[in-house]
């Protein structure tokens, strides 16, 4: 939805040179970055609970369990 209201060049400008929806586009794209990297955080903090490496078996020291 941000991508398409990104390329609506209608409505009011806020700016010159942004409008009104391509601004909301913006908008709503930061928060769907921000989303993003709280799951991707979210993940990874449960996948670290989970006693789970991010590394693969061979790539680990030999003397870890």
């Amino acid at each position: 939805m941000a991508v398409l209201m990104l390329g609506l060049r209608r409505g009011p400008e806020v700016t010159t040179g942004v409008a009104l929806y391509q601004f909301f586009g913006y908008c709503l794209l930061v928060i769907a970055a921000i989303f993003a990297l709280e799951c991707w955080r979210r993940l990874a903090t449960e996948h670290d609970l989970r006693g789970a490496s991010w590394e693969r078996a061979d790539d680990r020291h030999p003397d870890a369990s």
